[in-house]
């Protein structure tokens, strides 16, 4: 899939995943190797997204700057990742494009429990 990064307002692809900008040892899962990295599950939909952050943006490496980690869920390994500062009005972008997933998330949810 992708990671991106969000810099006022532009959507820059920046890696194929995760793993191409930090070590992912074998079998560890994403709550423990981003804890490493000192991001901390802080929010989400559920099957939707999670987002991660940090306390304080790294200040160097491939997450300088990053303060907000969002990932998309997708089936199985499938995911996408967008890279976000501390600038607000990225992570308010980035939630409003967010917003479309969780709707129609809902939308199939609804129709599923109609079968």
């Amino acid at each position: 899939m992708a990671v991106y990064r969000v810099e006022k307002g532009e959507w820059t692809k920046v890696a194929v995943d995760l793993a191409e900008l930090i070590e992912w040892p074998d079998g560890a899962d994403m709550d423990a190797v981003l804890n490493g990295e000192e991001f901390y599950r802080w929010d989400g939909v559920s099957n939707v997204y999670d987002v991660y952050q940090r306390i304080s943006p790294a200040t160097d490496g491939p997450f300088a700057g990053v303060r907000y980690l969002f990932t998309l869920l997708g089936e199985g390994d499938l995911a996408e990742d967008i890279l976000v500062g501390e600038w607000l009005p990225d992570y308010l972008h980035v939630l409003e494009r967010l917003e479309v997933l969780q709707r129609r998330d809902a939308a199939l949810r609804a129709s599923m429990d109609h079968l």
